[in-house]
């Protein structure tokens, strides 16, 4: 199951294999580390430890003939069963990877895509967490749809009711569902890897025919690219996996599409249900005795009980919850040296005990104390290679000593004994005949000869700092004067004071052709490469920023990348350099409608000469028609449905991922509150959460949302509501109206109580 789900979201397919096909099929399901059942220990989960659990609970089951399972995994528990797949390949009849990725791909923006994480783990009222995870699993059609369970209890209204409920019984229970689990699985998910080489061997080891990748187009919470990297990773459908793409399904195909999922499996099974046993090469592994004696590890025990179910029916009769009676126990090795993970055989102590080294993110440095009275081999005795290498070092010494002094282009410099002064010393700090004899030196020596070719610098190769060691490092003066005795008494110069200079000027920047980069633009923009494009044109805008050409291109390309918030500045400015530039105002005009302001596209519209036609102004005139019809309803008419129809009907002119204008979701959540049923007015709490989300300190959303809850008899909460959105704004007339209204409606019930108990029923 996937992240946050428990074992008995599969009920339907316990039924339809385990049940109702009893004779054929034995269904087991169990809850994953973290949640439900099972245990939470604190500590960082992966999917490949998540994967390891899942083993050993087969091992203990006696799960272990080969091509006997038949794996399906959703989301999270998708890559689980990748893991599990390269773990145990021998044993995997069919693999069912639904709704799931190799690893998670970036497809939104950096920021969008951290505010999202973030957002994750921002603490938010019960029902906003329902309301966001209904919308992320499930399609808008199917949440709609009648509940059609088959229960004997009464059904809920509609899908969406039953989820809800059962996700508020799913957190209010804190031993099934804890924030600590369900963190520690998102950092299991998160960090899920599994590169193209491995894929490629999972595909190899289980088989390419056995393997099938399900994956809806409008998923929100794993997108289909994760399941089009996936087929294609695992070498898709012209090397034999089955591809099962849904049109305009969301994440949880087995519970919209139902009956289709069990003819898919079924389809599979007997698909696999043909092939032999022994097609498959499977490559088996079992160096952890010698790895761990090589490396060090050390092993350390750990006990814990791991619920789970199985529910068999092959009697037709009932389902049977079992357990297992005794305690799991398994071994894990802790990794110290090793950079590699191994895997080995079950062991021989007890069902289920398996041996296995964890990841590298895992690692820890042993520091273990030498004995001082235990000898190390190596320590005393080289080893036939560092002695070679010694060897080679001792020899090139020697040779360097025995060689004669090196000549530097003509001349030849004799070399000096040692200074008895530190060369390394200020030449202020040596005594002043040392001073003067420097100084002749470094006056001698800038003398230029006819065969000076190396002077500057620039031709030398000799290296700027002489060895310490080496004798005669140091150059005296050109040695057709000079004597033995002058070479023993001298001592070289030490390097010359000099006083720190600025640093040469740095080149200037290459000079960027604002028109050249315009031109690259325009390229990748035909090409549909906007994000390219949109550099390009960022580069023309920095090499000159005063060019409205280089805005309105700009603004062009972001549109296209459904970036309408950016395109609106853009189009702005060039619209204010240029004021009657037809092709910049009628950006603009496009840019304020796909934002959902139809006003201010026609006014925008009304500005250019000639007028437009009545296609370019058509989006716009509809969009405000429909506003206008919502508000009409609004006002006059007594149901809200036709007011949501009308901005269900504006909304088809926003552009893509554009969010729905605040003043029509505070319309949208009146019309809610006018429908007035149980569901109607959960859904106009939701519009006033989506609008708190983002400024919680919205007086309309906050009076919008205290409506919903008197309307719903909570009126303490709704009171809150009122005041708090009062101290937002003291002047909200809206807050003081529906304050006094449910204040006066609290007083009025008291009093009825009061007289009741005294027996004025008629008064009361």
């Amino acid at each position: 199951m996937g992240l946050g789900g428990l074992k008995t979201a599969w009920q339907r397919q316990t039924k339809d294999f385990g049940h109702t096909q009893g004779d054929k099929y034995t269904s087991l399901i169990f809850d994953n580390r973290g949640i439900g059942e099972s245990d939470k220990p604190l500590m960082r989960y992966s999917t490949s430890e998540m994967a390891k659990d899942t083993v050993e609970l087969l091992d203990h089951l006696e799960w272990t003939s080969s091509r006997q399972l038949h794996v399906i995994g959703i989301s999270m528990g998708g890559m689980i069963s990748q893991e599990l797949a390269l773990l145990i390949p021998c044993r995997i009849a069919s693999l069912s990877l639904i709704s799931t990725a190799p690893r998670l791909i970036r497809t939104i923006p950096f920021a969008e895509n951290l505010r999202n994480r973030i957002n994750l783990f921002m603490p938010k009222p019960l029902d906003t967490q329902i309301a966001n995870v209904k919308r992320e699993l499930y399609t808008a059609v199917w949440l709609a749809k009648p509940d059609e369970t088959e229960y004997t209890v009464q059904p809920f209204p509609t899908n969406g009711d039953r989820f809800a409920a059962g996700e508020i019984a799913k957190r209010q229970d804190p031993e099934a569902f804890n924030r600590r689990g369900f963190v520690a699985q998102a950092v299991a998910a998160g960090w899920h890897h599994k590169s193209a080489v491995q894929l490629k061997e999972l595909g190899d080891r289980v088989g390419r025919g056995r393997i099938q990748v399900v994956h809806g187009t409008e998923d929100r919470m794993i997108t289909l690219l994760h399941g089009e990297v996936l087929l294609r990773e695992l070498g898709g459908t012209e090397a034999g996996v089955t591809k099962a793409f849904y049109e305009g399904q969301g994440h949880v195909i087995p519970i919209e599409e139902r009956n289709e999922f069990r003819e898919l499996v079924e389809r599979m099974v007997r698909k696999t249900e043909g092939s032999g046993k022994e097609d498959v090469e499977l490559i088996v592994q079992d160096p952890l005795s010698e790895a761990a004696e090589r490396s060090g590890a050390e092993f350390w025990m750990n006990k814990r009980t791991w619920h789970f179910a199985a529910v068999r029916a092959r009697d037709r009769s009932f389902w049977k919850l079992k357990k297992p009676s005794g305690i799991l126990v398994y071994r894990l090795a802790w990794k110290f040296h090793c950079n590699y993970p191994f895997i080995c055989k079950s062991g021989t102590k007890g069902r289920g005990l398996t041996s296995m080294v964890l990841p590298n993110f895992f690692t820890k440095s042993s520091s273990k104390k030498k004995n001082p009275d235990s000898k190390d081999p190596e320590a005393e005795t080289p080893s036939s290679e560092k002695r070679t290498a010694s060897k080679v070092v001792r020899d090139r010494d020697r040779d360097r000593d025995r060689r004669p002094p090196s000549t530097r282009s003509s001349k030849n410099h004799r070399r000096s004994p040692p200074s008895r002064y530190d060369h390394d010393s200020h030449p202020l700090n040596l005594p002043p005949d040392e001073r003067k004899r420097l100084s002749a030196v470094r006056a001698m020596s800038d003398q230029p000869t006819p065969m000076d070719t190396d002077q500057d610098g620039r031709a030398s190769s000799a290296p700027s700092s002489p060895v310490p060691d080496a004798p005669g490092a140091f150059p005296t003066m050109n040695g057709a004067n000079g004597t033995k005795e002058e070479e023993e008494n001298h001592a070289p110069p030490p390097p010359p004071h000099k006083t720190p200079t600025s640093p040469p000027p740095q080149p200037a920047p290459p000079v960027v052709d604002p028109e050249a980069c315009k031109a690259t633009g325009n390229k990748f923009f035909k090409a549909k490469e906007y994000e390219k494009a949109i550099k390009e044109y960022t580069k023309a805008i920095e090499a000159d920023p005063k060019t409205p050409t280089y805005r309105s291109n700009r603004a062009a390309a972001l549109m296209s990348a459904n970036r309408f918030s950016e395109a609106l500045e853009d189009a702005r400015a060039a619209v204010d350099m240029e004021p009657d530039n037809k092709k910049s105002l009628l950006r603009l005009a496009r840019v304020y409608t796909s934002l959902g302001q139809p006003q201010e596209a026609l006014n925008v519209y009304a500005r250019i000469l000639p007028p437009v036609s009545a296609a370019d102004t058509a989006a716009a005139k509809s969009m405000q028609q429909h506003v206008q019809q919502a508000e009409e309803q609004l006002r006059t008419g007594a149901s809200g449905s036709l007011a949501l129809h009308a901005l269900d009907q504006a909304e088809k002119g926003l552009g893509p991922r554009v969010d729905t204008p605040r003043r029509w979701k505070l319309m949208k959540g009146e019309a809610y509150l006018k429908m007035g049923n149980v569901n109607a007015l959960g859904d106009a709490q939701n519009v006033a959460m989506s609008i708190l989300r983002s400024n919680n300190q919205d007086p309309e959303a906050l009076v919008l949302r205290g409506r919903a809850l008197y309307a719903q008899g909570d009126n303490e909460k709704a009171i809150q509501h009122f005041r708090q959105a009062l101290s937002c704004d003291p002047d909200f007339k809206d807050a003081v109206k529906y304050l006094r209204m449910v204040q006066k409606l609290d007083r009025m019930k008291e009093e009825g109580n009061a007289l009741f108990k005294s027996g004025k029923y008629q008064q009361a």
